[in-house]
C-alpha cells in the first residue's frame, strides 16, 4: 500500500466512526422522540429500556453484553450482509458497522463511575473520541433534547448547534401532526418497574 492509499483508509475509517456516531444519534433521537414502548418487538426490548435509563441511568449498565448489544448485532448483520451483496465492503463500511455495533458500549461507559471504566476507555473519553460521562450527562438535564450521539462527543454539537433534530420534528409536526414524546426525567406510568 502507498501512502495515498494509507491516507485514503485512515479517512474512510474516521468517517465511518462519525457516520455510525450520526446513526447512533439519529436511533436515539428517534427512540425518545417518537418510540412508544407497547410497539410491538422493539417496544419492551429497545424502547422500553431506553426511557426507563432515562429517569434510571444505571440500570442499562447492569444488563449483560449481549442484552444491552444484541438488537445491534443483529442489525448490524444484516446490514453488513447486504452491503456484501452490493459490494460495499470497504474501510468505511466496516468502521460504520464495527463502530456502530459498539453504540451501547460507548454509551454504558458515559453512565457508569469513573473508577468502574478501564483507563484507555477514560483517555479516550477525555479526548472527545468516546462519550464522556459530562458531555453525556448534557442528554440527562431538561429539556432531555439534546446529545444523542453516542459514539464520541464530536457529531453531537453539530446537530446541536444546528438545530437539526429540533428542525426535524418541526416538520414532523407540521406535516404529519405527530408531536414528540415528552421526557421529564421521571417514570412514565406506562413503565414496569423491574430490574433489567
Amino acid at each position: 500500500m502507498s501512502g495515498i492509499e494509507i491516507g485514503w483508509m485512515v479517512v474512510q475509517i474516521a468517517a465511518g466512526v462519525l457516520a455510525a456516531d450520526l446513526v447512533s444519534g439519529i436511533v436515539h433521537w428517534l427512540e425518545d422522540a417518537y418510540g412508544k414502548e407497547d410497539l410491538p418487538i422493539i417496544g419492551p426490548s429497545v424502547i422500553e429500556p431506553n426511557i426507563r435509563h432515562h429517569y434510571s441511568p444505571l440500570d442499562f449498565t447492569r444488563a449483560s453484553y449481549v442484552k444491552r448489544n444484541g438488537p445491534i448485532f443483529v442489525i448490524g448483520a444484516i446490514i453488513a450482509c447486504l452491503f456484501a451483496l452490493v459490494g460495499w465492503i470497504n474501510a468505511f463500511t466496516l468502521a460504520l458497522l464495527i463502530a456502530g455495533s459498539q453504540a451501547n458500549e460507548t454509551h454504558r461507559w458515559a453512565h457508569l463511575p469513573t473508577h468502574a471504566v478501564p483507563r484507555y476507555v477514560r483517555v479516550m473519553q477525555n479526548n472527545g473520541l468516546f462519550l464522556s460521562r459530562k458531555h453525556h450527562g448534557g442528554h440527562h438535564r431538561p429539556p432531555f433534547a439534546v446529545r444523542y450521539c453516542t459514539l464520541t462527543n464530536l457529531m453531537n454539537p453539530v446537530l446541536d448547534q444546528l438545530h437539526v433534530l429540533r428542525g426535524v420534528e418541526c416538520i414532523i409536526r407540521v406535516v404529519f401532526g405527530v408531536e414528540r414524546r415528552c421526557d421529564t426525567g421521571q417514570r412514565p406510568s406506562t413503565i414496569r418497574q423491574h430490574a433489567p
